[in-house]
């Protein structure tokens, strides 16, 4: 596994990257551990999809349903946040629209943008648009 994050609280942001083989169970550790870092779940999120990323084998819909639907729990906390998604290959972009389909459906409330390009990401966070911008969209 690997999956790096930083906690930026004076911009109220935290900064996800996943590379290598990420397990389905990893991302579920990491949800439990930022979930308890009370500011963090309330922060607007950066998560970068790395092209060397390796799924685990297997379908993928039961894996990121549950992610989805664990990450849709916190909508309390997350009403108002952004999440800037940025996949650098086609695999992430397919599982990152998978697990938007079930976030939304399980009743997420985070505004989600996935970009291509990580500079276009930050710069829509740093915007402070509430709108997700379509320069930039994966597949657009």
């Amino acid at each position: 596994m690997t999956i790096t994050y930083h906690a930026d609280h004076d911009a109220r942001l935290l900064e996800v990257h996943l590379q290598n083989l990420v397990t389905w169970n990893d991302l579920l550790t990491f949800q439990t551990a930022t979930s308890h870092a009370p500011p963090c779940v309330s922060y607007d999120s950066l998560v970068v999809v790395q092209e060397t990323i390796d799924w685990p084998p297997g379908p993928a819909e039961p894996g990121i349903r549950r992610v989805a639907e664990r990450s849709a729990l916190f909508r309390a906390d997350t009403a108002g946040c952004r999440l800037a998604i940025v996949c650098e290959s086609q695999l992430g972009y397919g599982v990152m629209r998978m697990f938007m389909a079930f976030y939304e459906r399980a009743g997420g409330n985070r505004i989600i943008g996935m970009y291509e390009h990580l500079d276009v990401a930050r710069a829509w966070l740093d915007s402070g648009a509430m709108e997700v911008w379509p320069a930039g969209l994966v597949g657009v």
